[in-house]
């Protein structure tokens, strides 16, 4: 095989060819530098130097050709808008450019939930249940699936759709039956109920969760909102041993001590036929 001849050297298709390997190499560096600059950043922030890991990830931003270094290093600036400036405007800017530069899997749907948490939290609750709707929840693991059922839960419980909220809670025991995540979503399924109007359903469900997580955070008020439920119903003994053992528990042991009281009065009346006003359920531990 001999030697290439200069003026084949100099033709149209091999300086074509040369520059299109020459671009191809240069886009190899400049991938390569992006990606340094983003591990950089990772270590940054684990030993929590978030100038040093602001910095690195936006200089994988400006120097990457690949779209998905770019995506998951926005996503970084927004977590660290999130967690430590606690700046949920500039974060869901982020989030936006992220979701730009992301094209689809976990990261993607994940992205998308933060998101839609930072939307709810700057009162663009519209905005957020449309992304959320469209969060593909099988991609994810069970404990995030569950944040996301129970982010759309506490919309559709802060607009008063109970309903739907739910619907939304039940997802989230599906998903995840135990944990914060799971026993929350438990405590607030039987405040659906009372909210809803079904009385019997959500003393059932209270007592099956103060049976299941009897020093649950949510414990003291779950006992509240029975008790309210025993009154309701007439069963004032019930009610008032329900009180009675909550007040050194309650954080406002001054309410449960009115509600004694009242509760007292009215059982010293003898007005146990008579009808009795609502007792509106105290939700409590909300969010």
């Amino acid at each position: 095989m001999g030697l290439l001849r200069p003026d084949r050297l100099l033709s149209r298709p091999f300086c074509a060819m040369f520059l299109v390997l020459l671009l191809i190499g240069a886009a190899g560096c400049s991938k390569n530098r992006a990606e340094r600059k983003y591990d950089q950043g990772v270590v940054a922030l684990e030993h929590l130097d978030l100038a040093g890991a602001r910095e690195d990830f936006s200089g994988a931003i400006a120097k990457s050709p690949v779209a998905r270094i770019r995506g998951k290093a926005y996503f970084r600036l927004g977590r660290m808008d999130d967690l430590y400036q606690n700046d949920p405007l500039q974060a869901s800017q982020d989030y936006m450019k992220a979701l730009e530069n992301l094209q689809g899997g976990a990261i993607r749907q994940k992205v998308s939930f933060f998101l839609a948490r930072d939307l709810d939290r700057l009162s663009r609750s519209d905005q957020a249940l449309e992304i959320l709707e469209k969060i593909d929840a099988d991609s994810l693991d069970n404990e995030f699936q569950g944040r996301v059922f129970l982010l759309m839960a506490r919309i559709y419980e802060h607009r008063e759709n109970y309903r739907d909220a739910s619907r939304f809670y039940k997802k989230v025991v599906r998903s995840v039956p135990d944990g914060f995540t799971g026993e929350k979503a438990r405590y607030k399924l039987g405040l659906m109920d009372a909210f809803l109007g079904n009385s019997s359903g959500a003393s059932v469900r209270l007592a099956a969760f103060l049976k299941r997580y009897p020093d649950s955070t949510f414990a003291s008020v779950a006992r509240l909102n029975l008790a309210s439920i025993d009154e309701k119903d007439g069963q004032y003994q019930k009610a008032l041993d329900l009180l009675n053992a909550l007040i050194s528990s309650y954080p406002n042991p001054a309410l449960i001590n009115q509600r004694i009281m009242e509760l007292r009065k009215k059982m010293d009346s003898h007005a146990v036929g008579g009808q009795q006003p609502d007792v509106h359920p105290v939700s409590g531990a909300s969010g």
